[in-house]
């Protein structure tokens, strides 16, 4: 993508943050503590998933480099 990160970080990047996006729209369209909730709980899971793709991605492009 800019050369410093591969697609598989792209692909799950975008994923994970259009169901972050919909899970906010859901909260916007009307507060209840269970969807405030819920985006809470999914932001920590985005966060996670997120970076333990940029890491993944740049340690196989590392290990791809070397052959």
């Amino acid at each position: 993508l800019t050369g410093e990160v591969g697609w598989t970080y792209g692909i799950i990047a975008c994923a994970m943050g259009a169901v972050f996006v919909y899970h906010s729209v859901k909260l916007m369209q009307g507060y209840s503590a269970r969807r405030a909730s819920n985006v809470f709980r999914f932001s920590i899971v985005y966060l996670t998933a997120v970076f333990l793709a940029l890491i993944a991605d740049v340690a196989v492009s590392s290990l791809i480099d070397r052959v």
